[in-house]
């Protein structure tokens, strides 16, 4: 498990027993690593590893033994996007009412959707999450630093508590951002007319917001609502795995 947010790594190992630390030892080239704790389970241990910055790391079994390679991020990757699941209350969108446990397990699916689609086509995915739930928009702004990212994507869910059949896809992008090669607006617009295409959908239009959480994003930044929770056939449409791929290969041809 990656806490890439919080510069951890965890390895769990299973069915090793409780006492499995007390006689085996992390070798080899140990600079990345600031602090090492084990905690010791019944059928397995977990090993928290504190690095001293965000990697990419590759591992291998090789004669019995775990090993790890750390890699810069683009050492490893030739682009990198910051991937970030963004509960409604915590964007500036009219509530209906307060997010659901089955509305959040929704985004986070849809987000490891998005991210098995990325990888697939060559691009890495850092997440927003540390271990103690979605960083801080500065920490977030210090995670693009850190993994020199190209792209940030946030997923979350439109509302509309006057009307439960509003539907369609819309994507926000930070309007005084600007790059020759890629504007912000013409970011947004490919994303959501690779979506809509892929699921067949409506296409809501384009938000320019101001969005706190991308306050000081020097890189092309969208939110992208896939649906409306309010609407329950529209929320039924995106539990489905299949409408998810369809959603994360519509996003993923918009950045590819």
């Amino acid at each position: 498990q990656d806490y890439y947010a919080n510069k951890c790594l965890v390895i769990s190992l299973q069915n090793t027993g409780k006492d499995f630390y007390k006689d085996k030892a992390i070798s080899g080239s140990t600079d990345t690593i600031e602090k090492a704790v084990f905690v010791p389970g019944e059928e397995k241990t977990d090993i928290w590893l504190q690095l001293d910055r965000v990697y990419a790391y590759a591992s291998y079994l090789e004669n019995g033994y775990l090993k790890m390679d750390f890699y810069l991020p683009k050492e490893k990757n030739d682009r990198i996007l910051v991937l970030d699941v963004i509960l409604p209350d915590e964007v500036t969108t009219e509530m209906a009412a307060e997010v659901t446990a089955e509305e959040e397990t929704l985004l986070y699916q849809m987000e490891n959707k998005l991210e098995s689609v990325l990888e697939e086509s060559g691009i890495k995915a850092y997440h927003t999450y540390g271990k103690d739930g979605r960083i801080s928009e500065e920490e977030i702004g210090e995670l693009i630093t850190l993994v020199d990212a190209d792209f940030y994507v946030g997923i979350s869910l439109s509302t509309d508590s006057d009307n439960s059949e509003s539907f369609g896809s819309l994507v926000a992008y930070k309007g005084d951002y600007f790059m020759p090669a890629l504007t912000n607006a013409a970011f947004a617009d490919l994303i959501e007319r690779k979506m809509v295409t892929a699921i067949s959908g409506k296409a809501g239009g384009l938000l320019q917001a101001q969005e706190s959480v991308w306050e000081d994003f020097q890189i092309p930044s969208v939110i992208v609502y896939p649906g409306y929770r309010s609407n329950p056939t529209e929320m039924s449409l995106m539990k489905q795995e299949s409408y998810q791929r369809k959603i994360a290969e519509g996003i993923a041809e918009g950045i590819v």
